[in-house]
């Protein structure tokens, strides 16, 4: 989403954009290849005060109008930074609702999330949520005022050419997300379990890394289905991926507007997913997708069997396609933060 946002910008003449990344990785180096003013900190190395001089010394170099920050740290970070400065305006996106990981049983991690929500509550000029659900949350349980959230939704480009395996004969169905407890991958073992005993032509993978792993490598086993499930860890061709499979599957716990389902669908992928956060924001029941509104495996393994017909994968995934088409361009998105800035700057 980030990406996307940036690269918008960048069509905008009157607007002056630099972009701060705390991390090296994939994100710094697709926009590292953009023509944009591109810090990258190194986290891991440095202290919470070093990071706070750095992104101070950034903001007296730019003197910039606007701060759109997205996570606790980087939230934090811009309202300190910001602090005794001409008025800066700050903005937010708010992605989800807080993991419900091991990490925020620590009393450290209680601190920082209640610090960032009293940080969204009393000095941050526009929080965006990516859905209503989330703008819901926003409003009930972290008692901002309505008057300063807004919803925008997250936007993708169409990639070029769709070359899923759609029509292809087997059942391939895949899933990438960071491996953490909100994502329940687990549940997607067992959904697997029970399609194969119906389909043992069928192939599911997972792509990506994270504490679960584990976890989900026990499952695995435990099934029995070693060459069935496969969880090659991380991968940077994401767009291969997407290309390889012609069913995507989401198990998570909650979601604001998950990329990877919009990703799945732009490239003419039936999804079945939770209904749970936004997803439903995003999927019409049967039309371009399946929504799921129960935990057991067999409730997910039904649309899959039926999605067997490569008819109607056909069908569903095209309509999926025009779903991002016409309502989660990276185009609307960006125009509709660009109106968010000039509306906080008037």
């Amino acid at each position: 989403m980030a990406y996307n946002l940036v690269r918008e910008m960048l069509d905008y003449p009157k607007l002056e954009l630099f972009v701060y990344l705390l991390n090296e990785g994939t994100l710094a180096d697709k926009l590292g290849r953009l023509p944009v003013d591109l810090t990258v900190a190194a986290e891991r190395n440095s202290t919470f005060l070093q990071l706070l001089s750095t992104t101070r010394g950034l903001i007296n170099r730019h003197q910039p109008h606007i701060i759109h920050s997205h996570r606790y740290k980087e939230n934090i970070l811009a309202y300190l930074a910001s602090r005794g400065r001409r008025p800066i305006r700050l903005v937010t996106t708010q992605h989800g609702m807080p993991d419900t990981g091991s990490h925020q049983s620590f009393k450290k991690g209680r601190l920082v999330a209640e610090f960032n929500r009293l940080l969204l509550r009393t000095r941050f000029d526009k929080v965006v949520g990516v859905s209503a659900n989330i703008s819901d949350y926003l409003k009930a349980d972290c008692g901002i005022p309505a008057e300063r959230i807004s919803v925008v939704n997250n936007g993708i480009n169409l990639p070029k050419t769709c070359t899923s395996q759609v029509d292809g004969s087997s059942l391939v169905v895949g899933s990438a997300g960071r491996l953490f407890p909100v994502k329940n991958f687990p549940l997607m073992v067992e959904i697997a379990q029970v399609v194969f005993t119906d389909e043992p032509a069928v192939r599911f993978e997972l792509i990506g890394e994270g504490p679960e792993r584990s976890k989900i490598e026990q499952k695995i086993a435990q099934h029995r289905l070693e060459g069935v499930f496969t969880l090659p860890g991380h991968r940077d061709d994401i767009n291969e991926f997407y290309s390889s499979i012609n069913v995507y599957l989401n198990t998570s716990e909650h979601e604001g507007i998950p990329m990877s389902i919009l990703e799945a669908m732009a490239y003419g992928l039936p999804v079945i997913a939770p209904n749970v956060g936004g997803i439903g924001e995003i999927i019409t029941d049967g039309v371009d997708g399946f929504l799921v509104n129960d935990r057991r495996p067999e409730s997910f393994a039904q649309p899959l069997l039926q999605l067997r017909d490569a008819t109607v994968r056909r069908r569903i995934g095209e309509a999926a396609r025009e779903k991002i088409r016409g309502s989660f361009s990276a185009q609307s998105m960006g125009a509709h933060y660009c109106q968010i800035y000039r509306d906080l700057l008037a």
